[in-house]
């Protein structure tokens, strides 16, 4: 709670300095693709209905505009929401897609927040070393300030149920991570700390 709130406060904080150097800030949109494939239509695992993997490729659609801060809030949530709700993808999410560094780029945690509508401002790395079994997350709040760092320790990911759990303070509850979306390096996720999460695979 206090953690997130933190967060929400440094990333407004960060927006402000960041209006008076607009024109040194851009945000990290990635590549550019007319079309963009999804396996949460291409996979027989899925069994899925037309009507439905029609449904579930739109609101993919959507995720992935929300990876390159190209959709808006407002459509974004009632997708995560929508995709959380059925999981198309359940049991269909392999190591494989949560392997390498992740940005975060949208948090439900932040989508009140004024001027912020969702997405970080500054940078924020996650990591799941399964191997390892730990999670780590590196949060940048401003280039010369000091990174955060926080370990999640006893990483399990759990493939049929499509969810990672870890804990980051020894006495606390696990988080747990519930994967509900992953196609072209994206990830959409539920955090039973955070809410609805929108992360893009660092190339």
């Amino acid at each position: 709670g206090r953690f997130v709130a933190m967060r929400g406060l440094l990333s407004v904080l960060l927006l402000l300095c960041l209006t008076r150097q607009a024109a040194t800030f851009s945000p990290i949109l990635g590549a550019t693709r007319a079309a963009l494939p999804h396996r949460l239509c291409a996979s027989p695992r899925l069994g899925l209905r037309l009507a439905r993997c029609s449904a579930g490729a739109e609101l993919g659609d959507i995720v992935q505009r929300a990876a390159l801060r190209r959709a808006e809030a407002a459509e974004i949530l009632p997708a995560l929401e929508e995709l959380l709700a059925t999981k198309p993808q359940l049991g269909a999410i392999g190591e494989e897609d949560i392997a390498g560094e992740f940005e975060l780029v949208f948090s439900s945690a932040v989508a009140n927040v004024p001027f912020l509508k969702g997405f970080f401002p500054n940078k924020e790395i996650l990591s799941f070393d399964l191997q390892a079994k730990v999670l780590k997350l590196e949060i940048e709040i401003l280039p010369f300030l000091p990174k955060i760092n926080v370990i999640g320790n006893g990483l399990v990911f759990d493939p049929a149920a499509s969810t990672l759990t870890y804990q980051v303070k020894e006495g606390q509850e696990p988080t747990v991570w519930e994967l509900f979306y992953a196609a072209d390096g994206v990830l959409g996720a539920k955090s039973s700390k955070t809410g609805l999460n929108v992360a893009r695979r660092i190339p």
